[in-house]
């Protein structure tokens, strides 16, 4: 942030974050803009998505091959340029495993004082999905 870049003896102002083909680059190398704004866009997806599904009366396995067709593609554009924090994979992780347990219907529920969380496995082999690392490692 120490140079000054001027263009006909004009100087340009700074920007802490710019837009490169939808994708947000901020000037400290920090991914979280970009990481946010795929979130941002992903969810609303998966929300439309899993309503026409549930209204057509999809099966969670086909219901995951749109989530993992349209959602996921959605939400990890751009993720081979990222640098993947143990914070990053949770927020990752916590949006996928989230899917797979909605679109699985098997969400935690509570029973007198105590939430039931019926096993995270079984939600994703019933969608077909793998973890989210998985997906991510292919890219």
């Amino acid at each position: 942030m120490g140079q000054v870049v001027t263009v006909g003896g004009v100087p340009l102002g700074a920007v802490q974050i710019y837009q490169y083909f939808d994708r947000l680059l901020a000037c400290n190398d920090n991914d979280w803009p970009a990481i946010q704004t795929q979130l941002k866009k992903a969810r609303p997806r998966r929300g439309s998505l899993s309503r026409i599904l549930v209204r057509e009366g999809a099966t969670p396995r086909v219901s995951g091959m749109f989530y993992k067709a349209v959602v996921q593609a959605v939400l990890l554009y751009g993720c081979e340029s990222w640098v993947l924090t143990d914070k990053v994979w949770k927020v990752l992780e916590s949006f996928h495993n989230g899917a797979a347990r909605r679109i699985a219907r098997k969400m935690p529920y509570k029973v007198g004082e105590e939430w039931i969380y019926p096993p995270l496995e079984e939600a994703r082999e019933d969608v077909g999905v793998y973890t989210i690392q998985h997906y991510v490692e292919k890219r």
